[in-house]
């Protein structure tokens, strides 16, 4: 929602209507400013009586809350009020009736007719008369719509970062345990977990600037695998539509696409004695499913029975646990397949 613009459309005293028949009183050149100021002031000002009805509002006030002047005058301040602000608003007008305070300031939500919400500050001081008697309020309302809805983007950017953070934390964690627990030696944990740190953080560029989304599924296997094909096309075929995947799908694929690359270089199609490997993904939106398919070819004989690293024991929990879905790995006579069948909303950015 856009803040409302205040400028006036025409002239006129913004004031409450005369009563019929009455004399018009003689204006002073005091009086004709005050009632300039108040119908082309840029923020809202109203006139507001002990008991909260409208006396008197300007054009800006009836265009930010949606209503005529009219409408206005024949409302309190408490009809229009959003639930949730109006004990505190009485609170203050109390205080301000008890003399405790000569003006407040509060940010407030006022209801428009249409039922929609719209952010003010509104500042209230109170007129007396001579004798100390409350005669009514004076208030002024300035549209912050825009900066409510700024802030709270950005609450929800600190929210997702730091749920990020705490989810790459437990990553970490269980990467340093599950490569030391598979090493032979401390240059081979050291190196296997430089390797899936250098992976995490590859998943983890394609995160900038996506706060709401994670990032594309595309982009994320050419990132992890451009350097294990020495960048040749011909080695790695890529086939699906066109999709974002959510924040810890990145990280769950990253991660998977990492281990299966680094298993395929050693052992099986991207290693020296030749080979392809296919990636295909289909969406499937009426059954809500992801499937994804690894499949290396023509690469050496695998020897199923071998000894299986952290990596490959991982996969099915990385996938299948993290986003709640079915994961099956073979090690095939022909090379490593890996299928997925993944749910839509857990994995694929709306």
């Amino acid at each position: 929602m856009s803040e409302t613009s205040c400028h006036p459309d025409g002239a006129g005293d913004g004031g409450a209507p005369s009563p019929p028949g009455a004399a018009a009183a003689p204006r002073t050149d005091e009086d004709a400013l005050f009632r300039l100021t108040f119908e082309r002031a840029n923020v809202g000002m109203a006139h507001v009586s002990t008991q909260g009805r409208f006396l008197r509002v300007n054009p800006c006030l009836a265009r930010l809350l949606g209503r005529s002047e009219a409408e206005l005058l024949a409302l309190t301040f408490q009809d229009i009020t959003h639930p949730d602000d109006l004990d505190v608003d009485l609170g203050y007008v109390q205080q301000l009736l008890d003399g405790d305070i000569e003006v407040y300031t509060m940010e407030k939500r006022y209801i428009r007719p249409d039922g929609s919400v719209v952010w003010t500050e509104l500042s209230v001081s109170l007129l007396r008369d001579e004798a100390g008697a409350p005669l009514n309020f004076v208030s002024v309302i300035n549209d912050i719509q825009k900066r409510k809805e700024a802030e709270e983007r950005v609450r929800l950017v600190l929210d997702e970062s730091g749920h990020r953070v705490r989810n790459l934390i437990s990553v970490i964690g269980a990467i340093v345990s599950g490569s030391a627990r598979v090493a032979l030696s401390i240059g081979e944990f050291r190196e296997g977990l430089t390797q899936r740190l250098a992976s995490i953080a590859a998943s983890h560029d394609l995160l900038l600037g996506k706060a709401a989304t994670g990032g594309s599924l595309e982009k994320l296997i050419h990132r992890q695998l451009d350097i294990f094909a020495n960048g040749s096309s011909e080695r790695l075929i890529v086939e699906g539509e066109a999709i974002d995947l959510q924040p810890n799908a990145v990280h769950a694929f990253g991660m998977v696409l990492h281990e299966l690359a680094t298993n395929a270089v050693k052992y099986g199609a991207l290693g020296e004695r030749g080979g392809i490997v296919r990636i295909r993904w289909r969406v499937d939106r009426e059954a809500g499913t992801l499937a994804f398919v690894w499949r290396e070819e023509g690469g050496p004989p695998v020897r199923p029975g071998g000894r299986q690293g952290f990596g490959t024991r991982s996969l099915s929990r990385m996938l299948g646990s993290s986003l709640g879905g079915q994961v099956r790995f073979e090690l095939r006579a022909e090379g490593v397949v890996l299928e997925t069948e993944l749910p839509l909303d857990r994995v694929v950015a709306a």
